[in-house]
């Protein structure tokens, strides 16, 4: 990252690439102004950077001296504590004292996660239960006493407070898993680990393996550890738990499908195992996002209740389409009595995907606000159109535009308050004047009139105020058609735009294998 630190702390260096904030174990910010909120401001991006470098790392110590008064910061999943300014030379012994723990401080007390073994950070650690086995000096993560061989990092959360997910892809012999590790809000209702055993079993979401609370000390590792005894329990501070969840099947990120047919296909797929776990399970996701979808090769063939859908069990398996993967059930709830819903009074969801209904209630939330799996099925036509505008092919970032320059730089930037009623203004405009579909790529032109039809569920829905409107049927109808109808284009902006180009030019043949619905909308079936 390009911020840099005044003085820092850190272990052996590496000879090629110098500093990193990757070596960082804390630094020290200094200034000749008064303590201020742009000092803290300027701290808290530096600790930023050791989390985005330090994926396993569970929190940050950091030091201000300005105008010879120095403050200790620490920075965890609950957000940042702040000390009381003192002076450099009153208490230059207490000084001495920080100074000495940061140097010759133990790992654990330092930030590092005693329970990962990574020989690249400084200091390295190394954490083995009695019962298990010495380890070569490799990356590896434990699960229990369980040590798994840590092939590379697959995500990581990018803020400091909330849950702080990291995600590996591990092995243990032959065998490939996923480890995802993250700081569940402790008074959570409903646990992910409650929710993967009542669905275990379901073809087309996570299936866990293993669970563990991370244990410090004998007791559950909370953020509570680091905080004063007069802070915990101080509402500003959610106290969160340290988890580990073992899972399978590894899946790959969504924007890596290899053809229109088979991204339509996973989304089918989603939809299909959404109803599941509302119809049958009462269990309601409430954080459908573009991270939360995966493909996954399997060889299993799902079950088909119509014709249509045997039809496309058989393209699927002739193709060798992958299948559409839901995960990250931390937020998933149960449903109330009739299952219309969640009223659990939090607004879950990540922005960018959040329904309208939900942008709404963001700020002055209503105690009878019911979130409903329509508001789930709009979160997940948001994400087609989020691929459709900012992917110029399968895995392949529009090179033509940033975000910023799309209609989407709300939907990514909104933050505060303010941001958050743009972004519940542009979707209720953008509902009516269709404008996200004018920046599709020429690659996802194909797909204008299925999100135009999507669109009208989602409005029908919000006008009406009957959100069944906006139901798994539907929304599989209008997938479907797509399914069969769709022109594969060449990858690639120019091939798209080429092929998508001599397509309209061409008269349209008499016979079966195209369907048309206006001048734009012409596909051919594969």
């Amino acid at each position: 990252m390009s911020v840099k630190p005044d003085i820092v702390l850190c272990g052996q260096l590496d000879q090629h690439t110098g500093f990193a904030w990757h070596n960082v174990i804390s630094f020290l910010e200094l200034t000749s102004s008064a303590h201020s909120a742009q000092l803290r401001r300027n701290i808290t991006r530096k600790a930023y950077a050791v989390f985005m470098s330090q994926p396993s790392r569970r929190f940050v110590v950091a030091l201000s001296l300005a105008r010879q008064e120095f403050r200790l910061h620490i920075f965890d999943r609950s957000g940042a504590i702040h000390s009381l300014g003192h002076s450099l030379h009153r208490a230059a012994d207490l000084f001495t004292r920080v100074i000495y723990t940061l140097t010759f401080g133990s790992p654990d007390v330092l930030g590092f996660d005693p329970t990962f073994v990574d020989p690249t950070l400084s200091p390295s650690i190394l954490y083995r239960p009695r019962s298990a086995p010495a380890l070569q000096m490799s990356r590896a993560i434990y699960v229990r006493e369980t040590a798994y061989t840590v092939l590379r990092h697959i995500y990581v959360s990018h803020l400091i407070r909330g849950r702080g997910t990291s995600s590996w892809l591990v092995k243990k012999g032959k065998k490939h898993y996923v480890v995802k590790d993250y700081w569940t809000h402790k008074g959570r209702k409903h646990t992910e680990e409650q929710i993967l055993v009542k669905i275990k079993g379901l073809l087309g979401v996570s299936q866990l393996v293993e669970a563990w609370t991370i244990q410090t000390e004998g007791a559950d590792e909370t953020t509570d550890w680091l905080r004063p005894a007069f802070l915990v329990g101080n509402t500003e501070f959610e106290t969160r738990l340290h988890r580990r969840l073992l899972l399978s099947p590894v899946g790959d990120p969504l924007v890596q499908f290899h053809s229109l047919q088979e991204l339509v296909s996973i989304f089918i797929d989603i939809v299909q195992v959404h109803f599941v776990l509302v119809d049958v399970y009462n269990i309601l996701h409430r954080d459908i996002s573009i991270n939360n979808i995966l493909m996954f090769i399997c060889a299993t063939r799902w079950a088909a209740a119509t014709h249509d859908q045997e039809e496309r069990e058989n393209v699927i398996a002739e193709k060798k389409f992958r299948r559409g993967l839901l995960i990250d059930f931390d937020y998933a709830d149960v449903l109330n009595a009739g299952k219309q819903g969640v009223s659990s009074g939090d607004r879950t969801g990540t922005i960018p995907f959040m329904a309208i209904d939900l942008l709404r209630e963001y700020n002055s939330p209503s105690k009878d606000f019911t979130h409903t799996f329509s508001h789930d099925l709009e979160s997940l036509i948001y994400v087609l159109v989020w691929i459709c505008i900012l992917y110029q092919a399968p895995n392949e970032i529009r090179s033509d535009r940033t975000i910023e320059q799309t209609c989407l730089k709300h939907w990514a930037l909104a933050k505060t308050s303010t941001d958050i009623r743009h972004l519940w203004d542009q979707k209720v405009g953008q509902l009516s004047t269709r404008s996200v579909l004018s920046e599709f790529t020429p690659y996802f032109e194909p797909l204008k009139p299925a999100v135009t039809r999507l669109y009208k569920l989602i409005q029908s829905s919000c006008d009406s105020g009957d959100k069944s409107i906006l139901n798994h049927a539907a929304v599989t109808e209008v997938l479907m058609d797509a399914f069969n109808t769709v022109t594969e284009v060449s990858c690639g902006a120019k091939n798209a735009k080429r092929t998508w180009q001599r397509l309209q030019k061409e008269p349209a043949p008499t016979g079966s294998r195209y369907y048309s619905e206006g001048p734009n909308a012409r596909r051919r079936v594969m």
